[in-house]
C-alpha cells in the first residue's frame, strides 16, 4: 500500500511513515526522512532557547530533582551497581 508525502510530495510505502493514531489512516502525514529533517531543524534552531530552559528548571527545582535522584538510587542499588560493575569491566579493557 502506498502513501503520499504532504511535505516532500513523493509516493511510499506505508511502512516509511510513522504511527500516529489521531489520523483516520493511524499515520503520519510526513514520510520518517522528512519528520528526521524537521526535528534536525527545529533542535538545531531552538536548541539554544531549549538548554536555557533546561538550566533554569534545574536551578529552581534544586531539591526536588535531588531527592528525585536520590530516591531513585535508593530503589535501585542493584540496578545500579550491575551498571558500574560492566561499566569498569569494560574501561579497565580500554585502558
Amino acid at each position: 500500500m502506498m502513501k503520499i508525502c504532504k511535505d516532500c510530495g513523493t509516493e511510499k510505502e506505508i511502512t516509511e511513515f510513522n504511527k500516529r493514531s489521531d489520523k483516520s489512516d493511524g499515520l503520519d502525514n510526513w514520510c520518517r526522512d522528512c519528520s528526521r529533517a524537521k526535528q534536525r531543524l527545529y533542535h538545531i534552531k531552538y536548541r539554544a532557547n531549549n538548554k536555557q530552559k533546561i538550566n533554569e528548571y534545574q536551578q529552581n527545582n534544586k531539591l526536588r530533582l535531588s531527592e528525585y535522584q536520590k530516591k531513585y538510587r535508593e530503589q535501585n542499588k542493584a540496578k545500579i551497581a550491575s551498571y558500574q560493575k560492566e561499566y569498569q569491566k569494560e574501561y579497565r579493557k580500554l585502558n
